[in-house]
């Protein structure tokens, strides 16, 4: 019996310690957020803190580039995210589907395109949440040579 009060003790002041334990989890390509509880306000996530781009020769193609890439934004908090600004900089672009406000348990997505010039830069969500803003650095490299 002991070494289960321990557990159960244990196992209280770990979850006690979040301001608000919420899980995401994938099943195939949708998400499902389901919510353990707890407090704090809007939880920014971003799916990824780092994309790269490249381009490369293709062998009787050319030089070939992979010019999108997504981002999804989540709101793993129990408040409304009150989303103040989107912003990119580098050789990069930026388009999204996510508005001023993002509900609770929500997504939404943010596309990220590349110029095809060597690069670096970052993706900013400023926003309600703590550690705002969020951020994604960016990384784009052109490794073709004229065939």
């Amino acid at each position: 019996m002991k070494p289960r009060i321990l557990i159960f003790i244990a196992a209280t002041v770990f979850f006690a310690a979040l301001t608000s334990a919420t899980w995401l989890s994938a099943q195939h390509t949708h998400y499902k957020l389901i919510s353990l509880g707890g407090g704090g306000g809007a939880n920014a996530t971003l799916s990824t803190t780092q994309l790269i781009f490249e381009c490369r020769n293709v062998i009787n193609i050319g030089c070939q580039c992979l010019n999108g890439k997504t981002v999804t934004l989540s709101n793993l908090g129990d408040k409304t995210l009150d989303i103040t600004g989107i912003t990119i900089t580098g050789a990069f672009s930026e388009t999204n589907n996510c508005g001023t406000t993002l509900a609770p348990g929500k997504l939404c997505s943010i596309s990220v395109g590349w110029s095809e010039k060597n690069s670096s830069g970052e993706l900013y969500v400023n926003d309600n949440a703590p550690r705002s803003p969020q951020k994604v650095s960016l990384s784009g490299y052109k490794f073709c040579t004229p065939i």
